[in-house]
């Protein structure tokens, strides 16, 4: 298989995954630290024949060398292909009614804003069209601050999966370690999440426009 930069780097894909979890996955890979995630790459072949590319080759070091690319203009070619798959926020409730595997656009709240004084816990999943390793679009500063446009304040990113994060607003009534021991629960719980799919125990809290991203321990040591 002959692979073409500049015929693959649309197809690009930014994952992230828990580096402790993951120490086998990681090597060889091309990757890229984020505190307590790792990013990897991949380049979806059959994305262009499928809504939701099955088949994909991740990208190593060596594949990196017969690319002809730095490692920086790989990052940011994935991050541009994955922000042109399509930014997704849904309310948590609405999103499983419609369809818990296919996010609809006309939900989409993107764009939007939320009054958090009517509604102080509001929680949203950010994720992907497909639902595919959608939780790596939260290392992206711009994405971060939609989100915070459409809360109007700070907010926390709770690791969900892999594949997406729940987004809720510091509104100050939410208790951290409430929040830490919930994903802790739920990440043990194989009933709940498949293992491979855990991403995190800990969880980010984010400034409103989305440049400051800190552990939510370290936020209350402030």
């Amino acid at each position: 298989m002959l692979l073409r930069y500049d015929e693959v780097k649309e197809h690009l894909q930014t994952r992230l995954c828990n580096p402790k979890r993951n120490t086998e996955l990681l090597k060889n890979l091309v990757t890229t630290d984020y505190g307590i995630y790792t990013a990897y790459y991949a380049i979806l072949l059959d994305e262009d024949s499928s809504e939701s590319a099955t088949t994909s080759v991740l990208i190593s070091k060596d594949l990196l060398r017969y690319l002809g690319v730095t490692k920086e203009q790989l990052i940011l070619d994935a991050q541009k292909a994955d922000l042109c798959r399509g930014v997704y926020v849904f309310r948590i409730l609405e999103a499983t009614i419609r369809n818990p595997m296919k996010y609809d656009e006309s939900i989409n709240l993107i764009g939007t804003h939320i009054d958090i004084s009517k509604d102080p816990i509001s929680a949203l999943v950010l994720t992907n069209k497909t639902i595919n390793y959608g939780a790596s679009l939260s290392i992206q500063p711009p994405v971060r601050y939609m989100i915070g446009e459409i809360f109007g304040c700070d907010f926390y990113l709770i690791p969900s999966s892999i594949h997406d994060n729940i987004i809720i607003p510091d509104t100050g009534i939410i208790d951290s370690q409430d929040l830490l021991e919930i994903v802790y629960s739920v990440n043990i719980n194989p009933a709940a999440i498949s293992p491979e799919d855990v991403l995190s125990d800990d969880i980010l809290w984010c400034s409103r426009n989305g440049d400051k991203v800190i552990h939510i321990k370290h936020k209350e040591e402030e």
